[in-house]
């Protein structure tokens, strides 16, 4: 009976022992893996919706979630651009969430995409922003446009409402995407001041003229002493003096101009920030 119950009592432990380190293996499972179903993020391997915001650890409300979605869904029927949350405490400053997007991107079912993750990992913190494809999110979602959508983020990143952060995320997103192209931003015609400053020289300069006319005196012409009853023209010639000929260069070379840094399927990065 003691040597059975020694048995027993070994067997137990083995399967213990066995059990732990299953769940180990499970928990230590790598973050930008695309193995299994769910990643440790809580993102599916495998993305079939076109709105959704991925949040596992439960930081935002389900209402708070529904709402950011419907956000977010506004951009894919009328842009065709699928947009996402990822929020997760399992990311930070030192992983490579680059790496990471990229290969959630691939994953996608439509490649014109933009993607908000935000890692909210012990003492490294970081949120991100990508957008992907070569139509509309490519086109309107530029660097410098992600920053933008960055900076409106930023107040409430630091006071952890990642609720109110990505609602403005979706909110921006969907603004730009109804905006021209990105290409153009740096173009002065498209600027209000600078389409008022022109406004303003134009009417500076005629009001000059007129003024400059309306203050004119007769001047004392040769007309003046022209008696009109008795004059007239005794004789008149032509004279030539010369021929002027000027050469203007026609510019042949097409070039290409320049088109804001789009990179085909790669894409365009805010850059990591921390919080």
């Amino acid at each position: 009976m003691v040597r059975c119950g020694r048995k027993i009592g070994i067997a137990v432990i083995i399967l213990l022992i066995a059990l732990t380190a299953v769940i180990m293996m499970a928990g230590a499972r790598v973050v930008y893996g695309d193995s299994g179903d769910v990643d440790k993020a809580g993102v599916p391997d495998r993305i079939e919706s076109h709105a959704e915001v991925f949040d596992a650890e439960g930081l935002i409300t389900p209402a708070e979630k529904a709402e950011i979605e419907a956000e977010l869904q506004k951009s894919y029927d009328k842009y065709n651009v699928n947009a996402y949350v990822i929020i997760t405490t399992n990311i930070g400053m030192s992983d490579d969430y680059e790496g990471y997007l990229e290969r959630k991107w691939t994953s996608l079912p439509d490649r014109n995409s933009v993607i908000l993750l935000i890692g909210f990992k012990s003492d490294d913190h970081v949120y991100i922003i990508r957008s992907y494809g070569e139509e509309n999110a490519e086109k309107k979602l530029s660097t410098n446009r992600l920053q933008k959508i960055q900076d409106d983020m930023e107040a409430d990143m630091k006071q952890y409402n990642f609720a109110e952060a990505s609602l403005i995320y979706a909110k921006d997103v969907y603004k730009y995407l109804g905006k021209y192209d990105a290409v153009y931003d740096d173009n002065l015609f498209l600027k209000w001041w600078f389409d008022l400053l022109i406004i303003f020289v134009i009417c500076t300069i005629i009001f000059m003229f007129s003024a400059m006319g309306a203050g004119q005196s007769d001047d004392v012409t040769p007309v003046t002493y022209l008696n009109r009853n008795k004059s007239r023209v005794v004789n008149g010639f032509d004279r030539y003096i010369r021929t002027s000929v000027s050469r203007v260069k026609i510019n042949t070379d097409s070039g290409s101009r320049g088109g804001g840094g789009f990179s085909g399927g790669g894409g365009h990065s805010s850059g990591g920030r921390g919080f």
